[in-house]
């Protein structure tokens, strides 16, 4: 069942609001397996539209933790910090990267309509 249409982004709780920004899972839909030609088509064509419209702003996040991450690990390790703290940044630039990979081939899939192998 859908929410209800009163449910705006001010009445979430913050770990769904975390979770929004974080990963862009939310936005597709699954398709039913008992789903007609035309409902798997619909459905479809939705998930296309809101990756190809909410994905670059998901790999501008992506990069922009990527890059502060690799940063930040750069100078805690010339600063000579403990190794959890370098290590944690890396750690966090590398999950960033492999974020930013999987968005990106999913974009260019979608751009590219590597998807489409039936006509809808």
């Amino acid at each position: 069942m859908s929410k209800p249409a009163t449910d705006t982004l001010s009445q979430r709780s913050f770990g769904e609001l975390l979770w929004r920004y974080c990963s862009f899972v939310w936005m597709f839909e699954e398709v039913p397996a008992r789903a007609d030609r035309f409902l798997h088509a619909a459905i479809m064509r939705a998930n296309r539209s809101r990756g190809l419209r909410f994905l670059p702003c998901y790999m501008r996040r992506y990069l922009r933790w990527f890059v502060g991450s690799a940063l930040l690990g750069s100078v805690s390790e010339a600063m000579a910090a403990p190794t959890i703290v370098s290590g944690t940044c890396f750690t966090f630039s590398s999950v960033a990267a492999v974020a930013l990979l999987v968005a990106a081939i999913g974009y260019a899939a979608m751009r590219w309509r590597a998807f489409d192998h039936a006509s809808y």
